[in-house]
């Protein structure tokens, strides 16, 4: 705290390390996220390329942090801080129910970091998606989770299966609603795939929230009608096929 009161532009490793004090530990989210904007405001974090010391604020511990690493792996080091530091503020804009702020710093935090996010950012960011009603990208990123190499029986890789499984539902649902019922019959397919597979981790557990889900999606196809079963693999175009016949029966002879 004395460090993060001084008047420099190079102390937002103390306000990080404040906000992550703040948020974690005493699960104060909107003083945690004066912090992170406070250290993002910071040259050592928002912009190290131009601070000469920007490099010794980078955990010592850290690969690219050795002696052996190029000056430009270095400066990429630094500003993978700034990206974690926006994604711990969007987490606590996410806690404080403010979720367009929270996309607008995971964005960011995707700015910084290149394109490269770690599987846990993903993970939150996609759950910000289901808040807004973006099931689309939600889903994209935790299909992105999984096929990384995140350990099957971690608890990461549980988290991107069942986020994964709420945004294959509610795109179900949707879809049943417009009366794409080939669209539905095809997110269900992959939520359900998602859970079963989740189910055969080799932890051999499955949690109450998970069984629940999958419950949901087979309730939800049991409301489909039966020719949509009789598919013929391509969703958009059995759709048609069955507004086809509908007008078809609706015409006069």
């Amino acid at each position: 705290e004395t460090a993060a009161t001084r008047n420099s532009p190079a102390n937002g490793w103390a306000w990080r390390a404040m906000g992550l004090r703040k948020s974690r530990d005493e699960g104060d989210d909107t003083s945690a996220a004066v912090c992170f904007q406070r250290a993002l405001r910071c040259s050592d974090i928002r912009s190290p390329e131009n601070d000469a010391l920007g490099v010794f604020y980078a955990d010592p511990n850290t690969p690219l942090a050795s002696s052996s690493s190029s000056p430009d792996d270095k400066i990429a080091l630094c500003h993978s801080e700034s990206s974690e530091t926006w994604a711990e503020l969007a987490e606590c804009y996410r806690q404080l129910g403010k979720y367009s702020a929270a996309l607008r710093a995971y964005e960011a935090s995707y700015d910084a970091s290149g394109g490269n996010l770690s599987p846990e950012v993903l993970c939150a960011w996609a759950r910000v998606d289901l808040d807004l009603g973006l099931y689309d990208l939600a889903a994209e990123k935790c299909a992105e989770v999984l096929l990384s190499s995140v350990e099957r029986s971690g608890s990461l890789h549980r988290m991107a299966a069942y986020i994964g499984g709420e945004a294959s539902l509610l795109l179900a649902r949707s879809c049943i609603h417009e009366g794409k019922f080939g669209c539905c019959l095809g997110h269900l397919e992959k939520g359900i795939a998602r859970m079963l597979d989740l189910s055969k981790s080799a932890t051999g557990r499955s949690h109450y929230c998970e069984a629940k889900l999958l419950g949901d999606l087979y309730s939800l196809g049991n409301l489909l009608p039966p020719y949509v079963f009789a598919s013929t693999g391509n969703p958009e175009q059995d759709d048609k096929r069955h507004s086809d016949n509908k007008i078809g029966m609706l015409s006069p002879e």
